[in-house]
C-alpha cells in the first residue's frame, strides 16, 4: 500500500492540472479531471518503482513477483481519488496476472 500511496502523492505533485484541489471527498482525495490520464500517470509511477501493473481502469493490480499480487481501486464513481485504506481490495496468491 505504501508504494501505491507514494505513486498517488507523486502524481498529484507532478500533474496538478489533473485535479480540482478544492473538491475533495476525504483528506487528499481530490476530484480527478482526467481519469484516463490519472490512471496512466499512476501506472507510470508504479513502473518507476519497479512494480508490474495491470490497470483496467476499474481496479489496479500490482506485483513485484509472480508469488502474489494486490488489487487497488484508486478512484470513486464520482471521479474523486480513493486513498488508503479504502483503496485496498485484496491479494491473490499466486499473482492474478
Amino acid at each position: 500500500m505504501g508504494e501505491v500511496e507514494a505513486a498517488l502523492d507523486k502524481v498529484t505533485e507532478r500533474f496538478p492540472e489533473l485535479f480540482d484541489f478544492n473538491d475533495t471527498k476525504c483528506d487528499g482525495c481530490y476530484l480527478v479531471k482526467d481519469p484516463g490520464r490519472y490512471f496512466d500517470e499512476v501506472i507510470k509511477q508504479l513502473d518507476r518503482q519497479g512494480l508490474c501493473t495491470d490497470g483496467v481502469r476499474e481496479e489496479l493490480g500490482i506485483k513485484s513477483s509472480n508469488e502474489f499480487s494486490e488489487q487497488y481501486d484508486i478512484i470513486l464513481a464520482s471521479d474523486h481519488m480513493r486513498r488508503a485504506p479504502g483503496s485496498y481490495r485484496g491479494a491473490c496468491q499466486p499473482a492474478i496476472f
